[in-house]
């Protein structure tokens, strides 16, 4: 894992998580959408999985029986696993987020890592976010050459299990969270996952590691934009340790002109933002509400990264912030987020 920067403990945390460390586009198709990706952001390989029954059981949705599955793609910049998701069968919260966007894609959840799934859960429901899809996994794996077996049926039950809130109105996204085996983490569990294929390339060792010539080695705030911060805000705060703060940006946390709230989120950052002026407004525009904006690490300087960006289809708007430093707004036409490029 990537060292990052300490964040100051007087912003608010998330009640009983330790990180974000996923993001999720959803899509109509995986494999296009993980090709799109690959080839702007040249983020490594891909593994393509399926998840469906047998391997995926107990699979509900709005707290009732729904054979539902899935496709997607996945791969890490840094610290954030980027997850790539195409519904194949049955009712899911990621049909309804594209049937709701005329099936445009876009980032439709985050993972949280909960310290305990169970008590989690129980909060979540209590504050009027309760899990509205969910499934247990219990499929064979492999980490290098040694192979992992599925659990046997009797022990079936200690299978991996995940569900997502359906959040978009009131968070502005869906939340997942997951409750994996002992001793297995997140980042152990999709090592062992066994591809169907990689995309765009079968690279193993760049699953977990970024290629030397990408744009970014980390991925470590996330930007949810809204059209009404003190609505939203009172809705994240019901899973906070205590209320955001809200407070003006003026061309410097962000570029441009608006108001945002800042979380706390492990070593990640989950702002909150409303903007009135600037690029941040144009995207609000543009991409409607919910997280559109993800703040990118570059590897080397940050004239070298907008080269490269640029390079990759990116369209980069460069200012400097208060302290000198370079900072870059960066869209591309076929990716459903932006990129705020800094090293402060």
């Amino acid at each position: 894992m990537l060292k990052r920067n300490t964040l100051p403990t007087k912003l608010p945390t998330l009640v009983g998580i330790t990180a974000l460390t996923q993001v999720a586009i959803i899509t109509r198709d995986t494999e296009e959408t993980v090709k799109q990706l690959a080839k702007a952001l040249n983020p490594g390989s891909f593994k393509i999985v399926s998840a469906k029954s047998p391997e995926l059981f107990n699979t509900t949705y709005k707290d009732k029986p729904e054979n539902w599955s899935m496709k997607a793609g996945l791969t890490w910049i840094g610290n954030t696993q980027l997850e790539i998701i195409q519904p194949t069968s049955g009712r899911t919260v990621y049909d309804d987020y594209l049937n709701e966007r005329d099936q445009k894609a876009g980032i439709e959840h985050i993972y949280l890592a909960a310290q305990d799934f169970d008590k989690t859960r129980s909060h979540y429901e209590a504050m009027g976010y309760p899990l509205q899809q969910e499934a247990q996994l219990n499929a064979a794996g492999k980490i290098g050459f040694l192979p992992v077996p599925a659990l046997p049926k009797f022990l079936q039950h200690m299978a991996a299990r995940f569900g997502y809130t359906k959040t978009q109105q009131s968070l502005k996204l869906d939340i997942e969270l997951a409750k994996f085996p002992k001793g297995v983490s997140q980042r152990v569990a999709l090592r062992a996952a066994i591809p169907e294929k990689w995309l765009p390339s079968h690279q193993p060792s760049l699953f977990e590691s970024v290629p030397t010539d990408a744009p970014l080695r980390d991925l470590d705030a996330f930007y949810v934009l809204t059209k009404d911060l003190e609505t939203l805000v009172a809705a994240y705060a019901k899973l906070t340790d205590k209320k955001p703060e809200i407070t003006p940006y003026y061309d410097d946390h962000l570029p441009g002109e608006g108001h945002l709230a800042q979380i706390r989120v492990g070593t990640s950052l989950l702002v909150l933002v409303q903007p009135k002026q600037g690029e941040i407004a144009s995207l609000l525009s543009d991409l409607g509400e919910g997280l559109t904006l993800l703040r990118g690490r570059p590897q080397e300087d940050v004239s070298t990264t907008i080269r490269l960006l640029t390079s990759l289809g990116w369209t980069c708007h460069k200012s400097a912030s208060t302290l000198g430093k370079k900072r870059a707004f960066a869209k591309h036409p076929a990716i459903p987020f932006a990129l705020w490029v800094t090293e402060e």
